[in-house]
């Protein structure tokens, strides 16, 4: 199951949140059997670009993008917004946010499939887990906060309530934070030339 997971995916994650990961996919598959897709972890700068402009066109007058199709918007989030587009130093991927679908009994992601009504769905849920979903969603954040991870979806820190399956560094994005995580990260301050 695991190449089916997506799992090398995390090797795009900085060592400090893949790890929390890690130990968060290992303490949920181990507590409550949740195991997960990884649909995203880091994305460049022109990869999460195109996704802004999903549903969007540039608006040359106010030279700023403008919705012109909701139902097509896929993230508000440009690059410098996002904790899929952080690299180290050096430029190497370091994304300090991750994107995880649960995975139902026969490996396919808990969100809707084709011709799938949300009644369908919510049984898929709950024949995998024995549980209506919000409450795996809050068992899942629960694991993920004991594993220093914060879950966009729950109450606490950030929350963007469509953004259930994104977890992140908490604070990542607090003036002066990320920098004081660049060791951590693995990034190498560039040499000095003399």
């Amino acid at each position: 199951m695991n190449d089916l997971q997506h799992l090398a995916l995390l090797d795009l994650v900085a060592p400090i949140v893949r790890a929390k990961v890690s130990h968060f996919m290992a303490t949920a598959l181990a507590r409550r059997r949740y195991r997960f897709l990884v649909v995203s972890a880091y994305s460049s700068a022109s990869q999460q670009l195109e996704l802004v402009r999903k549903g969007r066109e540039w608006d040359k007058a106010n030279r700023k993008y403008v919705v012109v199709d909701k139902s097509l918007v896929v993230t508000n989030a440009f690059p410098d917004e996002t904790a899929h587009c952080v690299t180290t130093l050096d430029g190497k991927p370091a994304a300090v946010g991750i994107d995880l679908i649960p995975l139902d009994l026969e490996g396919r992601p808990l969100w809707s499939l084709p011709a799938e009504s949300p009644i369908q769905l919510e049984a898929r849920w709950t024949q995998t887990y024995k549980i209506p979903q919000q409450i795996v969603w809050e068992e899942i954040y629960a694991l993920a906060s004991k594993s220093g991870l914060d879950p966009l979806g729950d109450a606490w820190g950030k929350f963007l309530s469509w953004d259930k399956g994104h977890f992140e560094e908490p604070g990542w994005d607090v003036p002066g934070v990320l920098s004081s995580l660049d060791l951590k990260l693995g990034a190498v301050p560039p040499a000095v030339e003399t």
